[in-house]
């Protein structure tokens, strides 16, 4: 495929059969089949748990050409991690292959809502499942339910990885918080928006709960969001005032040329802005330059360890996010 082409739109092929590596990988059954959402959650989390986000080489080296091919290569092969570009596509070229309607999407330029001003240019997946639209994303680290999400659903989604087959078990009591999101508009959000980053700064607590919901405007735009738990202690507030945003798209088809234009300015956020993100059973680890933040899910414990020389960060690579492959 030709990334640089801007005259076409990217579409995810089932040429590539990457099935039997993809499972290899994430150490499932070959014999794996998606024939629920629980399913699609299930590889979701798998892929989270073998699979780092990290973005050292893109933020160390800079861009480098974007093909199938590589991306193929860099993770199933040479079993590396990667930035959400690479670890999206992979995972909807698998879900495609797989018999899934599916297709990439991109954050908004110049948007103001977001987690951080990196995720301007965020790729992401969109899947069709019964004529419904679910934010199908494994690209943004611990950020996530681990489970598709609905477009325009009324209902929360707390945070997966804790329990692989209770999904559901708190939906009932979110649906009240819900109901009146919608009066609302994106002028709070921009009003919120500067106190809303300024409390995300290396606070990545499993215990949230997630929504995409569409704007009120004219472009076909959405949010997706996050809500902690722990802030419904305040009831001053709103329930709409008490959600993040995390990342605004729309459903515009994506060129290979935007691909890489994404992907270009996403290198250039800076050597300060490395990460390593994983998985594990009880939780997950953050590896930055200048310290390891380890997260536990059912008591909120962090421990934290400061890093002071790039041989402990390159130890703690091997040994929490990397080990899987010796």
């Amino acid at each position: 495929m030709d990334i640089n082409n801007q005259n076409n739109f990217f579409k995810y092929s089932k040429d590539y059969k990457i099935k039997e590596l993809f499972l290899k990988r994430l150490k499932l059954d070959s014999n794996t089949e998606i024939q629920s959402l629980d399913d699609i959650s299930k590889i979701q989390i798998a892929f989270s748990r073998k699979i780092p986000f990290d973005n050292t080489d893109i933020l160390l080296n800079g861009f480098k050409p974007i093909t199938i091919e590589n991306i193929i290569k860099r993770v199933l092969i040479d079993n590396l991690g990667s930035y959400c570009t690479h670890l999206n596509i992979l995972f909807g070229l698998f879900l495609f292959e797989m018999g899934i309607d599916v297709r990439l999407i991109k954050g908004i330029e110049g948007t103001t809502l977001y987690k951080g001003p990196w995720f301007q240019y965020h790729i992401g997946n969109i899947i069709n499942w019964e004529n419904k639209l679910y934010l199908v994303d494994v690209g943004f680290g611990c950020i996530s339910p681990f489970k598709p999400l609905e477009l325009l659903n009324k209902e929360t989604i707390n945070n997966n990885n804790n329990n692989n087959n209770n999904n559901n078990n708190n939906n009932n009591n979110n649906n009240n918080n819900n109901n009146n999101n919608n009066k609302n508009n994106n002028k709070n959000n921009n009003n919120n928006n500067n106190n809303n980053n300024n409390n995300n700064n290396n606070n990545y607590n499993n215990n949230s709960v997630y929504r995409v919901r569409k704007l009120k405007n004219d472009n076909d735009e959405y949010l997706y969001e996050e809500k902690l738990i722990e802030i419904q202690t305040q009831p001053q507030q709103s329930q709409n005032q008490l959600y993040n945003p995390i990342f605004h798209f729309n459903l515009s088809p994506v060129t290979y040329e935007v691909i890489e234009y994404y992907s270009k300015q996403y290198s250039n956020c800076g050597i300060d802005k490395i990460v390593l993100i994983k998985l594990f059973k009880k939780g997950n680890y953050h590896l930055f330059k200048d310290k390891l933040i380890i997260n536990y899910n059912n008591n909120n414990q962090v421990k934290k360890e400061d890093i002071k020389d790039n041989i402990t960060f390159n130890n703690y690579c091997k040994k929490l996010f990397y080990k899987i492959n010796k």
